[in-house]
């Protein structure tokens, strides 16, 4: 399921490169609502890294995955506010 998030209010909060060179970057955003991770594969953090390095508020496209009221959202998009 793909569902376009388009919140002003979102905030990037801890963003973190792997270690392992692989450039899988992990973040949180959090909303009104909660919080909810955001996992970027190497491709896409490749096609957004000026946007997902340089600012504070993002909308992030991708899709949800929901496991036990944990919210992961995989990244296919982004775009800075």
């Amino acid at each position: 399921m793909a569902i376009r998030l388009k919140e002003p209010s979102l905030e990037a909060r801890d963003r973190a490169v792997s270690s392992l060179a692989t450039r899988f970057v992990f973040f949180t955003m959090e909303d009104e609502d909660g919080l909810m991770n955001v996992i970027v594969k190497p491709d896409v953090y490749g096609r957004y890294y000026k946007v997902l390095r340089n600012c504070f508020l993002l909308i992030v496209e991708g899709t949800i995955q929901k496991q036990g009221g944990i919210l992961n959202i995989l990244a296919e998009g982004a775009v800075g506010m």
